[in-house]
């Protein structure tokens, strides 16, 4: 299965401390960047509005293959611990960690948020903005 924006793989973030299976959100193919999801906002984001701004809410309604809850997107930062191969091979090696798409009202929701969205770098920003566009 090729690789597409909005994809939702639940893997091992080796990046979180300690490490711990995540939903990673496939936010850019090449190269391949992911936005994660939590089950709520870190006190730290939480106190900061403007980061709140990027750190949208995924209904579980919308996302019923995945989400047991209300969650949240991720899009102040992107996570790499995968290349598209790496994930591709995960993929192969057990096909149940695609575990379905972020709805079209969520990628809607992200596309716009990115399109306003000064705290990804700008490169990471531009390659992501155009590919959710």
């Amino acid at each position: 299965m090729p690789l597409a924006i909005g994809q939702v793989y639940h893997l091992l973030c080796r990046s979180c401390r300690p490490p711990k299976n995540k939903f990673f959100v496939v936010a850019c193919v090449d190269p391949l960047y992911c936005f994660l999801i939590n089950s709520q906002p870190t006190g730290w984001q939480a106190s900061r509005p403007h980061l709140m701004r990027f750190i949208l809410l995924l209904p579980a309604a919308e996302h019923p293959r995945f989400l047991r809850h209300d969650s949240w997107l991720d899009c102040t930062s992107v996570n790499e611990d995968y290349s598209a191969e790496a994930l591709e091979d995960a993929f192969r090696a057990n096909n149940a960690c695609y575990v379905g798409d972020l709805s079209p009202e969520a990628i809607e929701r992200a596309g716009a948020s990115l399109q306003v969205n000064d705290v990804l770098i700008r490169k990471i920003r531009r390659c992501i903005a155009e590919s959710w566009t």
